[in-house]
């Protein structure tokens, strides 16, 4: 203990963020990911139909939609966290040339005290899509946050990501075309029909 040790920094980041740590970290993000309703067997996914792939929180395709992209014939439809009632209504009347409407809410934050970035406006367009579409809903976002949504329960399927960032939403879209099953539970109780402990699964596609 009198002899002082110190750690050479040089390199450290490099040290650090190895790839084998970033695939672990990748890992666990795919693992966490929590399917909590899958009403019809909606998910995997299926390239059957006209599927538009919807974002609210990113205004340009992100990781997500292009990932999903790469297996599915779908369009991309991008809006921000605050879209206008005009651009609601809108979006909603073209979503009902698709048959199956894949959401996601992305771009948001930690803050509980500011709806961790979901926003009303975004909140009450989520709500219609779930009310009116064949829907499929992606939470890159705190699960609390989801309560919001007053259709939550109309929605198809359900899917909690929790973080936002770039290899849990590509670990997200292999997840939905069934490139791998989903193993997560939920944390923390949603509302009364999504509680803690709640996780859902099903077999990847061959």
């Amino acid at each position: 203990l009198n002899n002082n040790q110190y750690v050479n920094t040089t390199n450290l980041v490099a040290d650090l963020n190895t790839s084998k740590a970033d695939k672990l970290n990748r890992i666990i993000k795919r693992d966490a990911i929590t399917l909590v309703q899958n009403n019809k067997a909606i998910l995997p996914l299926k390239a059957n139909g006209k599927i538009a792939l919807v974002d609210i929180g990113d205004e340009n395709p992100n990781a997500f939609q292009q990932t999903l992209s790469n297996y599915l014939p779908a369009v991309y439809f991008n809006v921000g966290k605050t879209p206008s009632q005009k651009e609601q209504r809108e979006l909603l009347d073209t979503l009902k040339n698709f048959e199956t409407v894949v959401l996601a809410i992305s771009n948001t934050n930690i803050l509980a005290k500011k709806n961790f970035g979901f926003t009303d406006e975004g909140v009450a367009l989520a709500s219609a899509i779930g009310e009116a579409n064949n829907a499929v809903l992606v939470g890159f976002i705190n699960p609390y946050a989801l309560n919001r949504i007053g259709t939550l329960a109309q929605f198809d399927g359900i899917l909690v990501a929790y973080q936002d960032d770039e290899d849990t939403q590509v670990e997200a879209a292999q997840l939905l075309v069934g490139g791998v099953a989903p193993t997560g539970k939920l944390p923390v109780s949603i509302n009364n029909d999504f509680t803690s402990g709640t996780g859902l699964t099903y077999a990847t596609k061959p």
